[in-house]
């Protein structure tokens, strides 16, 4: 439901459903109005992936607490701290579960009988930029959703990922070049 609401919202609806799912710009979103159904208000200051990323990095249940009731402008339980961290942490990895999902689908495609070249997986965003340091839990989990095969064993893939500054400039000279071969 806070998918479908996200893309409501947002300016292009219905369009680019997915990237909506796993980019930073949107998780920040989610998590937002993941509060705002928890506390049942209809506004909250927008929290962004790097928020969201800096608020899981914290030390202390304490330094979380204080992180979000200043974002919020609002008392935040100490017992509310660990639901929002789980749900943070549990977005970061469904957005790294469906692009690893996604990567999978296209190299078991590319490469059914299962001998697959040695990849490297281009990743650009907020997400591998900002959150990677205190969520390492995300670039584990895209690799990991790659290395699962379609009956659900876990096989060895040789595939790496990487940051990639500017990805539509870079995406677009690849396929430049692809289509020049």
């Amino acid at each position: 439901p806070l998918d479908r609401k996200v893309d409501r919202l947002s300016e292009i609806p219905g369009d680019h459903r997915f990237e909506k799912m796993v980019g930073g710009r949107y998780l920040g979103e989610i998590f937002s109005h993941f509060a705002r159904v928890y506390y049942e208000v209809p506004s909250l200051k927008a929290c962004t992936a790097e928020d969201m990323s800096h608020f899981i990095g914290l030390g202390s249940t304490k330094e979380r607490q204080l992180f979000l009731g200043h974002l919020w402008q609002r008392i935040v339980r100490e017992h509310e701290v660990q639901i929002f961290k789980m749900i943070a942490e549990s977005l970061f990895v469904r957005s790294a579960q469906l692009a690893g999902g996604a990567c999978a689908g296209i190299l078991y495609h590319l490469y059914p009988q299962g001998s697959m070249p040695e990849q490297f997986i281009a990743v650009e965003g907020s997400i591998m930029e900002k959150v990677v340091g205190s969520m390492p839990v995300f670039e584990t989990s895209l690799l990991d959703c790659i290395a699962v095969d379609e009956q659900g064993w876990v096989r060895p893939v040789p595939v790496h990922s990487g940051l990639v500054q500017d990805g539509p400039s870079v995406g677009a000279a690849v396929a430049a070049a692809m289509v020049g071969e």
